[in-house]
């Protein structure tokens, strides 16, 4: 007769292929959610953060605009001061940019106008302009079109010290590019060379300026120039004054 036989009650208290299994299913599913909702948390931390970065910004931005628009409704000196308040406060913003040319812009046109701050002389009143120009060009939002006028409003500024050999170069550098400033850079660099008595250089600026522009009033302007210049009356004229 044989023997029944003996079971191991160790070995049935050891889980089986299916309990173990099913176990370490659950462990991966719930380290699983445990990541995937880390993952969520850490999102929506860096949206918040955005937005109310963004949102601080935002704001900071407007209160330079405020600024610059206050300034824009002073007169004399202390228009100048805002104006120089605005681009401090701005931190390099582009209401900070704009301080900078209306400022720039305010200096050069006291030259021209002699309508200048007391004790301040036409030649400190075009640095002023110079040093303004420059430090709105520092400015890293620039479109190429605004660096271009820019560096021929530093052409102004150098001509009203009377620096005409460097404010060829600087009307030349913006001809050179080729951009869309090409015309008006090749008007001033003739009138320039024509105050340096280089008329041979100031005609072959406007004949490029008629034969690439033919059409605009660059065009129209440059052969103005252009008859006054070889007109021998116009040039009788020019010299007896």
């Amino acid at each position: 007769m044989s023997r029944e036989p003996k079971l191991d009650k160790k070995s049935l208290k050891l889980p089986d292929f299916f309990v173990s299994g099913g176990r370490r299913l659950l462990e991966s599913l719930f380290l699983e959610r445990r990541g995937a909702a880390a993952g969520v948390v850490v999102v929506v931390v860096l949206v918040l953060g955005y937005y109310a970065y963004d949102a601080y910004t935002s704001r900071a931005l407007m209160r330079d605009w405020e600024v610059v628009y206050k300034a824009e409704e002073a007169k004399g000196s202390d228009q100048v001061a805002q104006y120089k308040q605005a681009y401090e406060k701005g931190g390099g913003s582009r209401a900070s940019y704009i301080a900078a040319v209306n400022l720039a812009d305010h200096y050069l046109e006291a030259v021209s106008k002699k309508d200048l701050e007391p004790a301040l002389t036409p030649e400190q009143a075009a640095q002023n302009a110079l040093e303004w120009y420059t430090k709105a060009l520092g400015f890293s939002g620039l479109l190429p079109a605004e660096t271009e006028l820019l560096t021929l409003s530093t052409g102004h500024a150098l001509e009203a010290q009377k620096k005409m050999d460097e404010a060829i170069a600087k009307y030349k550098s913006v001809a050179d590019k080729k951009g869309q400033s090409r015309p008006l850079a090749l008007l001033y660099l003739g009138r320039a060379q024509e105050s340096k008595q280089d008329k041979e250089a100031a005609k072959s600026s406007y004949r490029a300026i008629v034969s690439e522009f033919g059409t605009s009033e660059y065009a129209s302007l440059a052969k103005n120039y252009l008859r006054s210049m070889e007109s021998p009356l116009l040039q009788e004229s020019a010299a007896k004054k």
